[in-house]
């Protein structure tokens, strides 16, 4: 019966241990997202300064090229270059795609459906979405949301205005649905 009393603080301490680990691993992402966030816009206002890329940290694979706002859902997000897996972890990332007929633009935006676009599903149709860089400013407003199977982007034909896709993984969180918020 000793030797159990002598055990129990240790068995305690090592169950609080790792419940601790596992809580911390769990918030994790959601830590990395806040912080990443304030260091990339930090980035961001030196480049708004100066008109040059600044990373957010010295060994960062990107860095941020526009700010997206989403007035109805009080969200203000810093958007990143590239959509690597690194990159994504930090902030929503955006590649732009040109339609070679007309030269109008889809701005493409994907993020997290846990971390940044989390509020996504939120917005409705009408709903306001602004986006700046240093190249352009421009307004959108949502024309509608769906569900797709397929994360390929195909154009069924010419562009006749600029167009804004927000992009994040369905609810199911399956690899190979999305959840689109489609904006002109």
């Amino acid at each position: 019966m000793k030797q159990l009393n002598k055990l129990a603080p240790w068995v305690l301490t090592i169950g609080l241990a790792l419940g601790s680990l596992f809580v911390m691993q769990g918030a994790w992402i959601h830590v990395k997202a806040l912080t990443g966030q304030w260091l990339i816009e930090n980035a961001w206002l030196k480049t708004e300064r100066d008109g040059r890329n600044y990373k957010p940290w010295p060994w960062a694979d990107f860095y941020p090229v526009a700010q997206l706002k989403i007035p109805s859902i009080g969200e203000s997000l810093f958007v990143l270059n590239t959509p690597s897996g690194q990159a994504l972890a930090f902030s929503p990332a955006m590649t732009v795609h040109v339609d070679e007929e007309t030269g109008k633009q889809i701005f493409l935006i994907q993020a997290h459906n846990d971390t940044h676009f989390k509020n996504l599903p939120l917005l409705e149709k009408g709903a306001s979405l602004h986006l700046q860089s240093l190249e352009y400013e421009q307004d959108f407003s949502v024309q509608h949301t769906k569900h797709v199977d397929s994360p390929v982007l195909q154009l069924n034909h010419a562009l006749e205005r600029d167009r804004l896709i927000l992009s994040t993984c369905d609810e199911d969180d399956s690899e190979s649905r999305r959840y689109l918020v489609l904006g002109g």
